[in-house]
């Protein structure tokens, strides 16, 4: 909001308000080119709209563990800045996921006028593929069975107690 609130750029704001107190400093804070929405259930076809119709996606925020809403941005060809508290690794590194500390304003700034007018990326079914929630399923599986194989080398009797759980 403080990167864009003097540019004729739009912003869309979507999300559950967790803090009034902070959602009523953005409303403040915010020209008439800042727009709020409430949030959009991931069953609604609209929410993939507004990913399409997406210039760039924008998530500088304080706190993030591993955003789904920055995976989602990557898969519908945005380009993609996020915070830099995140616990995001290098896998979305292919997909050219720039990280950005959330008090940088002139650099959130920066980066938008560089990318707003960029085409949106070219994102190739193997890259879709590294997220289908079939893939994630299948690694998690994988896993939890190399744990338990490995909890089953050892003598545990119970698992509960096992020093490998």
């Amino acid at each position: 909001i403080k990167a864009l609130k003097d540019t004729n750029i739009p912003l869309v704001c979507i999300g559950q308000v967790v803090e009034n107190d902070y959602y009523e400093e953005c409303k403040k804070l915010a020209g008439e080119n800042i727009h709020f929405f409430e949030p959009v259930d991931n069953t609604n076809s609209q929410l993939l709209e507004m990913y399409w119709a997406a210039k760039a996606f924008v998530l500088p925020s304080y706190r993030e563990a591993y955003p789904l809403s920055v995976i989602e941005a990557v898969l519908t060809g945005n380009h993609v800045l996020m915070t830099s508290n995140s616990m995001i690794g290098s896998s979305l590194d292919s997909f050219g996921v720039e990280k950005v500390s959330p008090d940088n304003v002139s650099g959130i700034k920066a980066w938008i006028e560089r990318n707003i007018e960029k085409e949106k990326a070219e994102i190739t079914q193997e890259q879709k593929q590294q997220f289908s929630w079939t893939d994630v399923a299948q690694n998690l599986l994988r896993v939890y069975t190399e744990v338990m194989n490995e909890c089953d080398k050892t003598d545990c009797k119970e698992r509960i107690s096992c020093s490998c759980k």
